[in-house]
């Protein structure tokens, strides 16, 4: 059934705004570090890497109001008000002093149509050269009910902080909707932001220089010695055609509390991690429908994307936007009688060394020459499944007349088939976990059975009883999966190890 929607792009009134302070524009104006290139490109290529935040809010969220606030939160992020410029092997930022945030309104009459709007958004690349964000609000007028979907630039954002923007965003437009002005300055409590230097920058001495990279070198050696050694199954690919043929697709499913509850005291319990439960979960669930008798062992790898913040020198806060997000690779061999929280803690144990050794900052090093390896060979997936993690998301839930019902993030996998990437939230005891897929390599009808089966996966290893020892065989995975009871679960850039 095709959706009723009216659309309309809203200008904020400018009022007595000032524009953007001068210092901004002498600081921000640099070159892109290769990490950066490399997600220009992708963006180009079929909108690949960008991060597409969805909020679900409940009250009076008014078009006009959001346009202002995000052109007061142009003034607190300088990224916001940047560019960029140059050809593909000499691209830089460069501060846009009149630059709108594109601002997108749209009124549906069926309460799911959001969906399509969220589909648009994964399949668009970003204008780079007029924005690096872009906004959606789509109004349900009958319930009152809005979806608030941001595009970001993954060179100047990750995961956790488009989950945060959103958090300023709503607490603006409280501010806005409380009767205050559309004046030249913001709350105190989110006050113009310094520009931060290239994370290269803030690297550890060890990662940077020549020293630096002679340890990406060696990552990427060690790579494909693995590689090599493991020869890792992916997902075939259902249809191959080119990249600029390619679509993402997006699907999502949901953990209930009592199930998310139950999860958490099992993973203590099973001396693991929620991250590791999960890519267990999500390995097991790929892996039977590679091999659904499992007969002999199914070597496998696996990408966890962690948050680079904390290991930082000085570390930076989750407000500052930027690419602060990399990812460490495990690898394991899946048995006829693995069981699963063995296998969640060989991941969770795996990430932990990669993190001790510095892994993810030689794969953010080496990030150009890691993509374009995977494009030249984008007919195959060089990973067997990714996942990225940001936990308990802590911000308000009530915003004023403002309430925050839902957020979650996702990445478009576009422009690499045969790879189903999971992005997973938490917010108000509920797990949100966002499948995204490259069509036509994976199939909807074969992404919708990897997430039930995953879910019930998660079901059966949280509901089973705790073995006396780890070497009691496994059997789940020869079984037949359905998905969970809809009580439990149903369709709806950071790791915590």
């Amino acid at each position: 059934m095709r959706r009723a929607l009216q659309s309309q792009l809203i200008v904020p009134s400018l009022g007595s705004l000032k524009g953007i302070p001068q210092c901004w524009a002498e600081s921000c104006d640099r070159e892109l570090i290769p990490a950066e290139q490399t997600l220009e490109l992708t963006n180009q290529i079929a909108a690949t890497y960008n991060v597409i935040t969805i909020s679900q809010v409940k009250g009076p969220l008014d078009a006009e109001q959001l346009a202002q606030a995000l052109e007061l939160l142009r003034q607190r992020h300088p990224r916001l008000s940047s560019v960029i410029v140059g050809r593909l092997d000499d691209l830089a930022f460069q501060q846009c002093a009149d630059l709108q945030i594109p601002l997108r309104v749209e009124t549906i009459t069926n309460p799911e149509d959001w969906k399509q709007s969220v589909q648009q958004e994964l399949n668009q690349p970003i204008t780079s050269t007029r924005y690096l964000i872009r906004v959606v609000l789509v109004q349900h007028p009958q319930s009152q009910t809005n979806h608030l979907i941001t595009t970001l630039h993954h060179a100047i954002s990750d995961g956790l902080s488009s989950l945060n923007l959103h958090s300023e965003i709503l607490s603006t437009c409280q501010y806005l909707l409380e009767g205050n002005h559309f004046q030249e300055t913001l709350p105190v409590a989110l006050s113009p932001l310094m520009p931060l230097p290239s994370i290269e920058s803030l690297l550890p001495p060890s990662h940077q220089g020549f020293r630096g990279k002679l340890a990406g070198i060696a990552l990427v050696a060690r790579l494909k010695w693995k590689k090599l050694r493991y020869r890792p199954k992916t997902l075939p690919f259902a249809q191959t055609v080119p990249i600029s043929e390619r679509r993402c697709g997006w699907i999502q499913r949901q953990l209930s509390p009592d199930l998310l509850t139950q999860l958490v005291q099992r993973c203590r319990q099973e001396k693991t991690s929620v991250h590791g439960a999960l890519s267990a979960a999500l390995l097991r669930s790929i892996a039977q429908e590679l091999s659904p008798e499992l007969q002999q062992d199914l070597p496998v790898n696996f990408n966890s994307f962690t948050d680079l913040r904390r290991h930082l020198q000085p570390q930076v806060g989750h407000e500052h936007l930027g690419l602060f997000a990399s990812v460490v690779t495990s690898w394991h061999r899946l048995k006829p009688d693995t069981y699963f929280w063995t296998l969640a803690r060989e991941i969770k144990t795996q990430v932990e060394q990669k993190l001790a050794q510095r892994d993810m900052f030689s794969t953010l090093s080496m990030s150009r020459k890691i993509i374009e390896a995977m494009l030249r060979q984008s007919d195959t997936s060089l990973s067997t499944a990714g996942l990225t993690n940001v936990g308990r998301v802590n911000m308000p839930h009530e915003y004023g007349a403002l309430r925050l019902e839902n957020i979650s993030f996702t990445s478009p996998q576009t422009a690499f088939g045969g790879i189903l990437g999971v992005a997973v939230t938490t917010f108000r005891g509920r797990m949100q976990l966002n499948f995204a897929f490259s069509e036509p390599s994976i199939s909807p009808a074969t992404a919708e059975r990897l997430a039930d089966r995953m879910l019930s996966q998660i079901d059966q290893a949280t509901s089973s009883p705790l073995p006396n020892s780890d070497s009691q065989p496994d059997t789940s995975h020869n079984q037949t999966t359905h998905a969970p009871n809809r009580q439990q679960a149903s369709p709806s850039s950071s790791i915590q190890p």
